[in-house]
């Protein structure tokens, strides 16, 4: 049952974090698609949730098993250290995910934009894992 409840909270907070990555996503790419001198111009919530939170969250709900394998194995919810590691991990992602989607030309303004983009998905994400626990939801895996 442990699993079951975990999964639940795992693909909410997934898509939770999906919705707040494409909303956080679209004034970026709004700015992109009006400094842009070239076109065709795609419409910003579709390559906001495309092109950003998407892959982001796949990178995120990596980091969610990852968790999840470590709840299992120790036997306890983890909730106190729960938002360091994530947003390191949201970070991580969105600076890997920027090398991805970086041209040859590298731009530290959007890699700190798309990095504050993940972080805050992260937040989201693990967020609602921290409610999770906190509304017992989740219960202490039984050794």
């Amino acid at each position: 049952m442990f699993f079951i409840k975990k999964l639940i909270v795992m693909l909410f907070s997934a898509w939770a974090g999906l919705i707040a990555g494409t909303v956080a996503g679209i004034p970026l790419i709004a700015v992109i698609n009006y400094l842009a001198q070239d076109g065709p111009y795609f419409p910003a919530p579709l390559v906001a949730f495309a092109l950003l939170a998407l892959p982001i969250g796949a990178l995120l709900f990596f980091f969610q098993l990852l968790f999840t394998v470590c709840e299992t194995f120790t036997s306890r919810v983890v909730e106190k250290t729960l938002f360091l590691p994530g947003i390191l991990g949201g970070a991580a992602a969105g600076a890997l995910w920027y090398s991805v989607l970086a041209s040859s030309e590298f731009k530290f303004s959007m890699l700190l934009a798309v990095v504050a983009i993940s972080s805050l998905q992260a937040f989201v994400v693990f967020g609602c894992h921290w409610i999770g626990s906190k509304l017992n939801i989740v219960p202490i895996c039984q050794a």
